[in-house]
This record gives C-alpha cells, structure tokens and sequence, in this order.
C-alpha cells in the first residue's frame, strides 16, 4: 500500500512539474487523508502553474478542509490573491498572515505578509512584519531595505539611512544598500553625496548587475534634476552595456557641481531599534 502510494506521488510530481494538469490522476477517496493533503497541494501548485488560479483555490480549500493547520496552503492562497485580476489585496494579507501565524520560524512567511501589507499602503505594519522577518535571520537585507524604503517615502531620512546604514556594518559593499543611501540623499536634495554612492555601485560590481541599471536611473535623474537631458536607453544600449553607460554618465553628470544642502542627515543616525 505505501510503495502504491509512492508510486502515485510520483506519478502525480510528473506532472506537476510538467503542469499537465489536464491529466492528473484522480485520487480515490480511500486513500489516507495525509497522502490526500499532498495531493491538492501539488495539484493546486500545478494549477497555479498554468495560471488557473480559481481552479488552484479549490485544491487549497480540499488541503485546508483535511488539515486547516497547513500553512503552505494559506501561502499559495495568499499568493493566488496577490496575483489576480483584480488583486485580491485583503484576501491576501490574511492568507500570508494565517502562513505566518501557522509557521512563524520562516522569515519569508512574515516577508510576504510585509508585502502585503505594504500593496495595501499599510505602512506600519509592514514595517512591523518586515522587521520581524529580520529577526529571524539578521542576514536578511532584504527585509532592512523594504523597512528603509518605507521610511523614505515617508519623508523620514535619517530613519532610512539608519536602515541601510545597518547593512552596511555587516556588509559594507552591499549593492543595493549603497543605492537606497544614494536614493535617500537624492531625496534630501544632496546630489553630491547620491552621485558618489552610484558612482561607487557602477565601478565596483559586475555589468549584469541589475543593481548596477538601477543606480543608472538614479544617475540619469540626478542629471535631469540638474537640467542635463539624458535618454536611459542610450545608457544602456552601447557594446559594453553598463560599463558603457557608466563612463557616458560620469562625463556627462560628474563635472556637475551642486551646492550642498543646509541642513544635511545625520551621517551616523542612531542605531534602529525595534519599531515595536
């Protein structure tokens, strides 16, 4: 009995990974409800892989009515409802939550309900998840950036700098944490200070960095805030890619001088604390 259920599994990961749903096997109900479990959750992840996300939502409720303490089933769910037309954005933000409540060991349950939260404009909360998310792992960074990213929408700089300064401790030549520095003194009307942060992003890493297009774009609205018309497609479309671009926007960006701006962010903010 168990090497025939075995077997099925296996039969059914088949097609599972080549989303043939059309073909799934039918289980008979005889079977033991934990073989059963994993049935509609593979099926549902079939499904949801051939973006038939209604008929994915009536496998996860098979799985949630067999075992309503699974918590990868209120994931799939949450991200059904993350990624409809139109976005299910409520729906969403108690699936990943009811995720996170059922397994709160995994960072990226408490990621996901951050995200949530944050499509739905609620910014305290996803501030809170987000920083939760990095307790579980303080090598999270990503949950650090969404935090400081936050705080820059806000209006809040010296809090976002705290953040991604916080990155840096541990990983002084974090990519992206330099690019959200950069952003932040943009922000703060520091030009100077923002183009030495990209220009430190486009010399130091490799050309496919998608880190790297970014700090472009940063580049380019630095030029254009002050009044150098620039195409971002001619930056990126040379031979040479990034490095092309690169050297294009420091001939063009670098030799720009603008004044300081009084008063400037603390530097060294205070350290981040729990928003709690």
């Amino acid at each position: 009995e168990i090497n025939s259920k075995t077997k099925s599994l296996n039969e059914l990961n088949k097609y599972v990974n080549r989303y043939d749903v059309d073909k799934k096997i039918n289980y008979n109900k005889k079977n033991d409800s934990q073989f059963l479990e994993e049935a509609h959750l593979l099926k549902g992840q079939a499904l949801i892989g051939q973006d038939k996300l209604e008929d994915a939502k009536k496998e996860l409720d098979e799985v949630i009515k067999i075992n309503p303490n699974n918590a990868n089933a209120y994931f799939f769910k949450g991200y059904i409802n993350a990624n409809s037309e139109p976005r299910e954005g409520k729906e969403a933000i108690q699936n990943f939550l009811k995720c996170a409540t059922l397994d709160n060991k995994d960072k990226l349950h408490f990621y996901n309900y951050g995200m949530a939260a944050l499509d739905e404009n609620y910014l305290d909360e996803s501030i809170q998840y987000f920083y939760d998310a990095y307790r579980l792992d303080p090598t999270f960074y990503k949950a650090l950036i969404k935090i400081g990213e936050i705080y820059l929408k806000k209006g809040n700089y010296e809090q976002a700098l705290a953040y991604f300064n916080e990155i840096s401790k541990t990983d002084p030549n974090n990519e992206l944490a330099m690019t959200k520095k950069g952003d932040t003194y943009f922000n703060y009307n520091n030009i100077q200070e923002a183009k030495n942060l990209y220009e430190k992003v486009i010399q130091a890493y490799s050309d496919n960095d998608q880190t790297k297009l970014d700090a472009l774009n940063s580049l380019v609205a630095t030029s254009s805030l002050a009044g150098v018309a620039f195409d971002i497609e001619r930056t990126v479309a040379g031979e040479n890619g990034y490095v092309y671009g690169a050297h294009t926007m420091q001939s063009v960006v670098f030799d720009i001088v603008q004044p300081d701006p009084d008063p400037d962010p603390d530097p060294d903010p205070d350290p981040i604390t729990d928003p709690d």
